[in-house]
């Protein structure tokens, strides 16, 4: 299904699917390769697809004749999706094909995931940095994480953890920082990231 799907895609957007014989031959090398061959301006430069070690489950037959799934190394297909986006320029997605279907997004060279609202701790940090009160002098790291994290907000732990989420809210274009400050505003296009309950 993903691999049926991602042809048709690169199809249907008349861009190129390019099948790499080696996991060593540079990725990143190869779509700006593309891109100059073959420019646009926005959107997507192409698709990768390479045969890579991945993460998977086997099924495995124990002493009492249960079946149990075990974490194993094995090979399978990747795609590399490269874009040039208006808001975070240059970047890929990488998708595994195998079961668990394995999905990272890199920006800048970075690696960050995507976010699950679900989670109650980051429905409230959503709820939260959304807040009406936020939206003229905006918020600091302190703010967020007294307001999310029930237990010791203010450990060297809790401030580095809230840090890092920061970080992944700007890089994904939900924040912005506010100049000469250590506060920030949510950007104009998501201004209700997350519903008020």
């Amino acid at each position: 299904m993903i691999v049926s799907h991602t042809e048709e895609m690169a199809a249907s957007l008349g861009r190129p699917l390019v099948y790499l014989t080696s996991p060593k031959i540079p990725k990143e090398q190869t779509a700006l390769e593309v891109l100059k061959n073959n420019p646009v301006s926005d959107g997507l430069i192409c698709i990768l697809s390479v045969v890579e070690g991945c993460q998977t489950f086997q099924p495995v037959k124990q002493d009492n004749g249960m079946l149990q799934l075990r974490s194993v190394m094995r090979k399978c297909k990747y795609y590399y999706f490269y874009y040039l986006d208006k808001n975070f320029g240059f970047m890929h997605v990488k998708l595994q094909t195998w079961f668990p279907f394995m999905i990272q997004v890199y920006i800048n060279g970075r690696c960050y995931t995507g976010w699950n609202v679900w989670e109650p701790e980051t429905f409230r940090l959503f709820e939260e940095i959304s807040d009406g009160r936020y939206l003229v002098r905006g918020f600091t790291n302190h703010d967020i994480r007294r307001a999310v994290i029930a237990r010791d907000p203010d450990s060297p732990k809790e401030r580095g953890r809230m840090s890092r989420t920061l970080a992944k809210l700007r890089a994904h274009g939900l924040i912005q920082k506010i100049s000469y400050s250590r506060r920030y505003l949510v950007t104009f296009r998501e201004k209700n990231p997350a519903p008020k309950g």
